[in-house]
């Protein structure tokens, strides 16, 4: 059992890696040093594993460690190619428990509590991407319960900078979360809603 999984991560790597060699413009044997420069080693091998396929390869990756893992993955990639990609989409809710149970009965999603001393959320196992999550949110009584998708940015300032310049609102100001990056919440000039999110300049910690 033990050796099949090994080598199921073994191809999954290899994709990923073969992905990323398109990706960079570099041969394969360049990618491992150029991810791990962008997001460290152990998050690197965690973006080899998504872009190859959806799964994990270490099974002792669990909690709080595994959704800061999953998030730092996902938005260290860019695998489709599409500029500023959707990486996140997060359900802002009245009641995270109920819609946990409603979801949960309805499409047989499986969840992961996470605690949080500020916000405690729910992570929504996807085994890919885009990741998801469910959390509690004022902004979700103001406008009732919906689902906000999150691009993925580089420059989160200057992003909403321009999004201001050019008519549109930010409804919740750029705040950073340790070890995930920095993200925000804007509107466009017509009033659909959007999650900005720039991941960490380094690897995870803590």
């Amino acid at each position: 059992m033990g050796a099949n999984l090994d080598a199921a991560s073994d191809v999954r790597r290899a994709r990923g890696v073969a992905a990323y060699a398109r990706i960079f413009e570099v041969p394969d044997d360049q990618v491992p040093a150029a991810m791990a420069s962008r997001v460290g080693p152990v998050f690197a091998e965690e973006a080899f594993q998504f872009a190859g396929g959806a799964a994990w390869a270490d099974p002792a990756l669990t909690g709080r460690d595994r959704s800061l893992a999953i998030i730092t993955a996902l938005v260290s990639q860019e695998v489709s190619g599409m500029a500023n990609p959707f990486v996140h989409v997060e359900l802002l809710s009245t009641d995270r428990d109920r819609a946990r149970s409603f979801y949960g009965e309805v499409f047989d999603w499986d969840f992961t509590e996470v605690p949080r001393t500020d916000s405690p959320y729910i992570w929504l196992d996807t085994g890919g991407n885009p990741s998801a999550n469910i959390i509690e949110s004022p902004i979700a009584g103001e406008d009732g319960p919906f689902w906000l998708p999150y691009v993925r940015v580089d420059d989160l300032r200057a992003t909403l900078g321009a999004i201001r310049s050019r008519g549109g609102t930010v409804v919740r100001e750029l705040e950073e979360v340790s070890g995930m990056g920095s993200f925000a919440i804007v509107r466009d000039p017509l009033g659909a809603t959007l999650g900005l999110l720039q991941p960490p300049e380094g690897p995870l910690v803590g």
